[in-house]
């Protein structure tokens, strides 16, 4: 747990990663809720800002893993 903490503490796209993975999980709620309703268009718009959403976490998360393992005395 120490060593996540200081990962969020040094690297300011670990939080970014984070808040659009929950976004993410967020639009994905809306489209299945919207589908629910019939609105289908909307569905869709949602799903695709999901997509951009899920993208840009891994992405984010991507970089972080890359510079946290080039710079191995984080874990340590």
């Amino acid at each position: 747990m120490k060593k996540l903490s200081r990962i969020f503490r040094i690297y300011s796209e670990a939080p970014m990663a984070a808040l659009m993975a929950i976004g993410c999980l967020v639009e994905l709620l809306c489209a299945l809720g919207l589908f629910a309703y019939n609105a289908n268009f909307f569905a869709l718009c949602a799903l695709i800002a999901s997509g951009f959403f899920a993208l840009a976490a891994s992405g984010f998360a991507s970089s972080v893993y890359r510079d946290v393992k080039r710079n191995t005395w984080i874990l340590e």
